[in-house]
């Protein structure tokens, strides 16, 4: 008995599955998916390079507090630069009050070497940072 392909409408002898032709162009389809999912993970940064971007391509003046942000966030990055972390925290390592945190990140996403993701809040919110790639 025949029936029709659902995908492209062939005739065939098996239903309800596609024919031959549309399983081949899924399988390639499934392929080209996964190589494009890699290429993008291959793109992404090595965390350990974001601290060396840092430190080569920013324009904050190696004495100030904004460099020094960017350097602490730099070495907590993912991946993808990406940094989640509680505002309380970084003021105690870079031995301040939360809020010249927040003056200094503001500098940070002024002169474009940081984007805020998320606004970090109360006591368990953690505030997610992007670095921007410099280079």
């Amino acid at each position: 008995m025949e029936t029709q392909c659902f995908v492209c409408d062939d005739t065939f002898l098996v239903s309800g599955v596609p024919c031959p032709r549309c399983r081949k162009q899924e399988r390639y389809d499934h392929l080209a998916a996964r190589r494009a999912a890699e290429a993008k993970r291959r793109a992404a940064i090595d965390p350990r390079r974001w601290l060396a971007q840092v430190e080569e391509h920013s324009k904050a003046d190696p004495d100030s507090r904004a460099y020094l942000l960017a350097i602490i966030l730099a070495t907590r990055a993912d991946r993808w630069g990406r940094v989640s972390v509680p505002l309380a925290a970084l003021a105690r390592i870079c031995r301040c009050s939360e809020r010249t945190i927040l003056r200094t990140v503001a500098c940070l996403v002024a002169i474009k070497e940081l984007s805020v993701i998320q606004h970090g809040g109360g006591k368990d919110r953690h505030a997610v940072y992007q670095l921007r790639k410099l280079a």
